[in-house]
Order: C-alpha cells, then structure tokens, then sequence
C-alpha cells in the first residue's frame, strides 16, 4: 500500500470509529457521510515520507436547508472529536464522481 493510500486510510479510520460513514471511494459514499480526498501533499522529510492533508468532504443528503444543515452539524460535532482543523471548514455544495446533483457539505482539511 502506498504512503498516499495508508494516510488517508488512517483518517477513514477515524472517522468511522467516531461513528461516521466514510469512505476514499466515492461510488460507496450514502450520505449523510464522509469522503476523504487529497488536499494537497507537501515536502518529502528528511526520514522519509511526506506530509499528506486531506479534505473530508462532510456530506448531507439532498433534504433542504434545515435538514441538511442539522446533518452537517452532526457530521461535523462527531468528525471534531478525531480530527484537528488546518483551516476553517468550508461549506460548498459537492458533486462526487457518479453522484448526478451536488449535495450540501462542509469541507475539512487535516493532516493525517
């Protein structure tokens, strides 16, 4: 497995243990859930390795503004007990691969 892959695992990982549906695939996502992508990855390290950030990409189901906000409330109170913030979340709407309308969210990048 690469580096890549086995960083962004990690944070599927947690995720899923704070009780949240997530996924690297975006042909498994069921929203409300999280689909974690590569933000960006930086400088290779003296040890080896390299700096990977992520975008969880927190998602709600299409249901209108009050019901999606309140499920990205909850996706976001259960994301922030196992990951930090390197910026503001986001809010934007996303349209993952073979999903045919853009769906409310809020997007987090970490490091993993």
């Amino acid at each position: 497995m690469s580096e890549l892959v086995a960083a962004l695992d990690r944070v599927v990982t947690a995720l899923r243990g704070a009780g949240l549906a997530a996924t690297t695939d975006a042909r498994d996502l069921n929203p409300p859930c999280a689909w974690v992508t590569v933000h960006d990855i930086g400088t290779p390290t003296l040890c080896g390795g390299y700096q990977v950030r992520a975008d969880v990409c927190l998602i709600a189901g299409d249901a209108g503004s009050p019901q999606s906000l309140t499920a990205l409330g909850a996706l976001l109170d259960k994301a922030l007990t196992v990951l930090t913030l390197e910026e503001p979340a986001r809010p934007m709407t996303v349209q993952p691969p073979g999903v045919g309308v853009a769906l409310p969210s809020l997007v987090i990048t970490t490091t993993t």
